[in-house]
């Protein structure tokens, strides 16, 4: 994810939220307990169809306080007989994809080379560096070490500042990273260069990863095993919601969250069910609606989106809140390939007359999984705000009112035409 709305400060190494974690009962289980998944991927039969059972991992990308700024939310939804999708399985994938980042693997810092070689030299200073890596590895030492000369002799106090945060475990600010990768770029082009191929290396390493997830023998009844869920704004120009700034970051949030949970539970839907969902979203700080108090997101404003778009959808999908926890080193690898997926969506969408066959392309290319399911093949990508008003008028059997090119974006005009065709044939 571009870095969030709330993320960008110190805490923990990882933890972009520096709130204090949400309570979360048995009920909902832990983050890093798999025995949610296991306990529970026994396909079991009902009246009718047999039920499938998922998990979904959901993370936002861009800043909601930015009534300018492109945001997304979007989500790995996995099949709870993936073995594969195990937490432990998953972190190592992930961390033999990027071995250069600490844990957990946050897309916002990947994205900058320069984090590489700050991380190895924080790690190195501190005796936490993993075994064994300067041999398997070589020529990154010589890489880190013409980095820290440069960087020390241009940006001396910035650099001292950020490599002392990550050697206690804490994130940097993106911003001083970014400054610090800009003088790399110019002071030491070739480094620069050589860290870069690192980074895209690393990413298409992890794109791996989410593709072999997909790649699982299926007894659950559906082909599809492994998907990406993503909801954009539509506009060309912003439309910022009334209120007070935080009521207004919050408010965004929301709705592009229960727009997020209808595609979800439209996609399940077309492939018939029933299902049941286990939904994990990653918090970030919030004005709660009810109290008018600043906050982070808890288990109860998750379920109160979700039991909205049950409302809405029938009985075929069932979505249930398993956690909300915070993306610190305690959180389910998969969150991690959500943080990713949501990063890597953000630019495909921003366009205002790509079509949505190419946005399509493009997030396949750039995150490994489905973009589309069912018979016929409908998209995964959603919009909300007035496209998201016209598929509610169809829904309801009203003639939708007309989408202005003027004003949407042509992606998401073409989804909401598409699943206004198949799934309400009336409009």
């Amino acid at each position: 994810m571009g870095l969030p709305s709330g993320r960008g400060g110190l805490g923990r190494l990882g933890t972009r939220r520096s709130a204090p974690t949400p309570s979360r009962s048995s009920r909902f289980g832990r983050e890093t307990d798999d025995r949610v998944s296991s306990e529970r991927i026994v396909t079991v039969t009902g009246p009718g169809a047999a039920t499938v059972r998922w998990r979904l991992f959901i993370d936002e990308t861009g800043r909601f306080s930015d009534p300018v700024g492109d945001v997304a939310i979007a989500g790995l939804l996995v099949r709870c007989d993936v073995a594969a999708s195990s937490s432990a399985r998953l972190r190592t994938a992930l961390v033999d994809a990027a071995p250069d980042l600490p844990w957990p693997i946050h897309t916002a810092y990947l994205n900058v080379p320069v984090m590489a070689a700050l991380t190895r030299h924080a790690s190195t200073r501190t005796g936490r560096a993993r075994t064994g890596d300067a041999g398997r590895d070589p020529d990154l030492g010589g890489l880190v070490e013409r980095a820290i000369i440069c960087l020390r002799g241009r940006l001396p106090d910035v650099f001292a500042k950020v490599v002392e945060q990550i050697a206690e475990g804490s994130e940097p600010p993106l911003e001083a990273v970014k400054d610090l990768d800009r003088e790399l770029r110019h002071g030491e082009p070739s480094v620069h260069r050589a860290l870069d191929d690192r980074v895209r290396h690393a990413a298409s390493l992890i794109v791996r990863v989410i593709r072999a997830l997909g790649r699982v023998d299926s007894r659950s009844g559906t082909d599809v095993a492994v998907a990406v869920v993503v909801a954009a704004e539509p506009y060309r120009s912003p439309v910022t919601p009334s209120g007070a700034e935080e009521d207004r970051e919050t408010v965004r949030y929301l709705e592009l969250l229960e727009c997020f949970l209808e595609r979800t539970a439209d996609v399940l839907g077309h492939l018939g069910g029933p299902h049941h969902v286990w939904l994990n979203v990653l918090n970030r700080p919030i004005r709660d609606p009810i109290l008018g108090v600043r906050t982070v997101l808890f288990v109860r404003h998750v379920h109160e989106v979700a039991r909205r778009v049950i409302e809405t959808r029938g009985d075929l999908v069932r979505l249930v809140v398993e956690a909300v926890p915070p993306f610190d080193d305690r959180a389910h690898a998969a969150l991690v390939l959500a943080d990713f997926i949501a990063n890597r969506s953000r630019q495909p969408l921003a366009g205002a007359t790509t079509t949505l066959a190419e946005v399509e392309r493009q997030l396949t290319t750039r995150v490994g999984a489905a973009l589309r399911s069912g018979t016929p093949q409908v998209s995964h990508l959603a919009a909300s705000g007035i496209v998201r008003d016209h598929l509610n008028a169809a829904r309801a059997g009203n003639p939708p009112p007309p989408l202005a090119s003027s004003e949407t974006k042509r992606w998401a005009r073409e989804q909401a035409a598409e699943w206004a065709g198949v799934v309400w044939p009336r409009a």
